[in-house]
């Protein structure tokens, strides 16, 4: 009998960097209503970054009798607050939402100022992908139609370009579609069919936002292919954010052999990656990933015994310093021992929570990872994972319940009370240091900032900040523990401005 567990584990990139000390909250309920189902929050953080949500917006499916709707509420460090609003309100088959959510902007706190969620629905009778967009102005849009065609348009995905573009990709019949969407001036741009070329039915569509090996960001799409009964392949395309993305004829391989299924992205300081289930040879289902960057396939998650399906991701920090980013995972496997929701931290620890979903081997959850919300007035994060739960009670066959984490970095700290009249970029202190110092650096405007750390063969010790700023006055804390002694050299580029500086690190 099939029964079922997920996991959330974890990868390091590297190893010396010093790990807070992990606690999960108790499940807290987030929804009210009696059968609410797929939890999902925006895209996960694309750069290394201190997190600058206040909240975030989890969209998810409400079903009552056979109908289902679109709704959403707010997550914060204490849970769901302000109500849940519903996107649809009808009687008709809403599923399948996906949300993204612009970068933040400092108005009275770090806040959403737009949102785009998208899903399919039968309202006409065939599958159509609908969207509703948020402004802090006005709210909620009221739905509309996102692709009339008489075909079945089904499986989107939406992701955030800046702070106004976002782009979408859905399966309109067996060809998959991408269209870039202004919010601001509610005008979609850059519509094309990318698979117009392939004769091949082409499903399952994905997106996210990557920097490319020259620091240059890119969208990132992948679809799955069917080649034959018993084989298909996953693809991608790219291109730049001003770009359309080229069609199939251009397209690369992910996967190949046997039947593989997307999943979605992982990221980490090696690499960007699509991540994939894969059945081989008639063998079980094992989870893999494929670096964009580096075109290598490597097993995230294998086994000769248990099949591994269902994976849920996503990717950010979760250390004392914020110079890198992990890779969090769950997935499911056939297990004699129940229906679990088991988070595992930092693997050689040992440390894990477990929490019941269901007694009943057939129930079916999905989980989701937020970005991060920051904690006001502290340097701390916070990371949710939510999963609709079983409750054992007819009434009430279904709610979404979340558990957390707070993390308190040491990484990047705005003061945000500091003004800046001019680019600098300060002397480290203490100089020399063992083995953390202090980097401070002030930006008059908002710019795309990075801070880098090179050895003295110019080779790239550490990517500390990589991400637009507001104006204002930063500061970071260096650990430098898993280095050698010597002298090595940090670099800001601040728009135009660019400046480097030389440090010692004396053990």
């Amino acid at each position: 009998m099939k029964k079922l567990i997920l996991f959330l584990s974890l990868f390091v990139a590297f190893s010396y960097y010093a790990y807070s000390q992990v606690s999960i909250s108790n499940p807290v309920r987030l929804t009210t209503g009696n059968n609410d189902r797929n939890p999902l929050f925006g895209n996960g953080r694309v750069y290394f970054a201190f997190p600058m949500y206040e909240w975030e917006f989890m969209t998810f499916e409400r079903i009552s009798g056979s109908y289902s709707n679109i709704c959403v509420t707010k997550v914060g460090d204490s849970g769901s607050f302000g109500g849940e609003y519903n996107i649809t309100n009808d009687l008709f088959v809403n599923k399948n939402p996906s949300i993204a959510y612009n970068k933040p902007v400092f108005v009275n706190g770090w806040l959403i100022k737009y949102a785009v969620i998208v899903w399919q629905s039968n309202k006409f009778g065939r599958q159509s992908v609908f969207m509703s967009t948020y402004k802090t102005s006005t709210g909620w849009s009221s739905p509309f139609i996102l692709d009339s065609s008489n075909t079945d348009n089904v499986s989107p995905k939406v992701c955030s370009l800046d702070s106004i573009n976002f782009s979408i990709v859905y399966q309109s019949g067996n060809d998959i579609k991408y269209k870039k969407y202004n919010i601001s001036t509610n005008i979609f741009s850059l519509e094309s069919n990318l698979t117009n070329s392939d004769p091949n039915n082409c499903s399952n569509p994905q997106i996210k936002i990557f920097r490319d090996n020259i620091n240059v960001p890119r969208v990132w799409i992948t679809y799955e292919r069917e080649i034959s009964t018993d084989q298909k392949g996953i693809y991608f395309t790219s291109a730049l954010l001003d770009s359309v993305p080229p069609q199939s004829g251009s397209s690369d391989t992910i996967a190949f052999t046997g039947i593989n299924r997307s999943l979605g992205f992982g990221n980490d300081m090696l690499g960007h990656y699509s991540i994939f289930e894969s059945e081989r040879n008639g063998s079980n289902t094992n989870i893999y990933g494929t670096s964009f960057l580096q075109h290598t396939q490597t097993p995230i998650v294998e086994n000769t015994t248990y099949d591994f399906t269902n994976y849920t991701g996503g990717d950010f920090g979760i250390t004392d310093n914020s110079g890198f980013q992990n890779m969090i995972y769950s997935h499911n496997f056939e297990t004699p021992i129940g229906i679990n929701v088991k988070i595992t931290f930092s693997w050689w620890s040992g440390y894990t929570a477990t929490h019941k979903i269901s007694n009943n081997p057939l129930y079916q959850t999905s989980i989701s990872i937020n970005s991060a919300i920051r904690v006001p007035g502290t340097t701390c994060e916070q990371h949710w994972f939510v999963y609709n739960k079983d409750s054992l009670n007819p009434a009430y066959p279904s709610t979404i319940y979340g558990v957390f984490y707070t993390n308190c970095l040491t990484g990047i700290n705005p003061n945000y009370n500091s003004t800046a009249d001019n680019f600098s970029l300060n002397q480290n202190y203490p100089n020399p240091f063992n083995p953390k110092t202090n980097i401070k650096f002030s930006i008059p405007k908002s710019s795309f900032v990075t801070l880098k750390v090179y050895d003295m063969l110019g080779k790239e010790i550490a990517s500390l900040v990589n991400e637009d700023l507001s104006a204002g006055v930063y500061s970071f804390d260096f650990n430098a523990g898993g280095l050698a002694s010597g002298v090595y050299f940090y670099k800001l580029i601040a728009g135009d401005y660019t400046d480097i500086k030389k440090m010692t690190l004396l053990k």
